[in-house]
C-alpha cells in the first residue's frame, strides 16, 4: 500500500506508515531537479579523473552499497569506512557513520566530492575543469535551466549538491514482505521461519527494536510532524567506537556488514551479536532472525528505473570514462566480482 502526496511540484509516493520527509526550504523538491540528480548522480565526470559517479560506491543493485568492506575513492585510495546505504536517507537525523555535524544530504553530498584525506571523488582545486565538463553537454545546460529556472549561471557546484540531494532524498524504500504483512494484511508474505524472526527481533531478551526502531528499523529519524530529533552515536557492543544506527531496510543486500565491513554475511553479523551479549540463540532461532532480515528487503526499489543509471537507457548515451570497478565480496575474498544480490541463485 502506498500513498501519493503533491506538494508544489513534486509528488512524494509514501509506503504505508512512512511520514512526510523533511526537505531543506531552500532546495524545494521538483521533477526537474530530480533528473539532473539522478544524471549526475550515475556521472563520472563528476570525478576528477573522470573513472567515478557517486553510483560507484553506491549501486542500486545493492541497495546504494558498494559491496566492498571498505569504500574506494576514484584514485584508489581506501577509505576507513563501509559505504552506507542510501535507503531512506531522507530521514536520517545525521549522516556519515561517526560524524554528527553532517545534518543535512546538501552537507553529506560535499564529503565526497571534495574530501582529501582518503581522496573519493577528487573534486576539490578541479572545479573549474569539472563543471566545464557539465556545460559542453547540452543535455546538461537545459537540465540545469529547468531544474533552476531563473538563474543566470545554473550551473554551478552548489546545484550540483543541491539536484544530487534531491535525487538521494527521493530514495524512498518500504515495500517489501515485512511491509506487505505489516501493512496490507498479507500473512503469508512472511514465512513461518520469518514470523519466528519477528518475535525474536522484537523481544526484550534480543532488544534488537531497541535500536534500530521504529518504520525504518534505525537510529532517530527526521520528518514533517516530528519533535526535534538530536544525532546519536551508539556503541553496540560488538565492534569498538560509537556509531549511528543504521537502518535495516535492505540489510541483506549490503553486505558486508558493520562500518569497517568485516563481518561477511547476515549470520555472522547475528552470531556476533549472540556471543557478544549472551542471547543464548540456538542455531534455528539464528537462522529465523536471518529470515526476518531478509524479509525487509525490497526488491521493487533495487529495481525501480526511475532510479536507475540514465545513462544506459537507449536515448542516455554513455558518458565518457565510465566505469564501476568490482568489489570483493568479503575482507577475505579475492579481488572480483560479487555475485549480484538480485540474481537468481539458480542461474536462471
Amino acid at each position: 500500500m502506498v500513498a501519493a502526496l503533491l506538494l508544489a511540484g513534486w509528488t512524494w509516493v509514501l509506503p504505508a506508515g512512512f511520514p512526510l520527509p523533511h526537505v531543506t526550504p531552500d532546495n524545494r523538491m521538483s521533477e526537474a531537479k530530480f533528473e539532473l540528480g539522478r544524471h549526475l548522480f550515475h556521472d563520472p565526470r563528476l570525478s576528477a579523473n573522470g573513472t567515478q559517479s557517486c553510483a560507484s560506491c553506491h549501486q542500486q543493485s545493492r541497495a546504494f552499497t558498494d559491496g566492498r568492506p571498505k569504500a574506494i575513492g576514484s584514485t584508489g585510495q581506501v577509505h576507513s569506512r563501509n559505504a552506507m546505504t542510501l535507503t531512506n536517507v531522507a530521514y536520517n537525523v545525521s549522516f556519515t557513520w561517526d560524524d554528527p555535524r553532517v545534518r543535512s544530504l546538501e552537507r553529506q553530498a560535499r564529503v565526497p566530492l571534495f574530501n582529501e584525506h582518503p581522496i573519493e571523488m577528487g573534486m576539490k582545486g578541479r572545479e573549474r575543469e569539472i563543471l566545464a565538463r557539465l556545460r559542453a553537454d547540452v543535455r546538461y545546460r537545459t537540465m540545469f535551466r529547468e531544474a533552476f529556472p531563473g538563474e543566470r549561471r545554473p550551473i554551478g557546484v552548489a546545484n550540483v549538491v543541491r539536484a544530487i540531494a534531491t535525487f538521494e532524498r527521493a530514495l524512498v524504500s518500504g515495500r517489501s514482505p515485512w511491509d506487505r504483512a505489516a501493512f496490507d494484511g498479507e500473512h503469508d508474505a512472511l514465512s513461518p521461519e520469518a514470523w519466528r524472526g519477528v518475535e525474536i527481533f522484537f523481544s526484550e531478551r534480543a532488544g534488537c527494536a531497541s535500536c534500530h526502531a521504529g518504520f525504518n528499523f534505525s537510529g532517530p529519524v527526521r520528518h514533517v510532524g516530528s519533535v526535534r530529533a538530536l544525532p546519536e552515536l551508539v556503541s553496540n557492543g560488538v565492534t569498538p567506537g560509537r556509531f549511528r544506527v543504521p537502518t535495516l531496510r535492505n540489510v541483506e543486500l549490503t553486505a558486508p556488514y558493520m562500518h569497517d565491513g568485516s563481518l561477511a554475511a547476515l549470520e555472522d553479523v547475528i552470531a556476533r551479536y549472540d556471543d557478544a551479549r549472551g542471547l543464548g540463540l540456538d542455531a534455528a532461532a539464528r537462522a529465523d532472525l536471518a529470515a526476518f532480515l531478509r524479509s525487509l528487503t525490497d526488491r521493487a526499489f533495487v529495481g525501480d528505473p526511475r532510479l536507475s543509471d540514465p545513462w544506459q537507457e537507449p536515448s542516455g548515451g554513455d558518458p565518457p570514462g565510465r566505469t564501476i570497478p568490482p568489489s570483493p565480496a568479503s575482507p577475505s575474498s579475492a579481488a572480483g566480482d560479487v555475485p549480484d544480490p538480485l540474481a537468481d541463485p539458480s542461474g536462471a
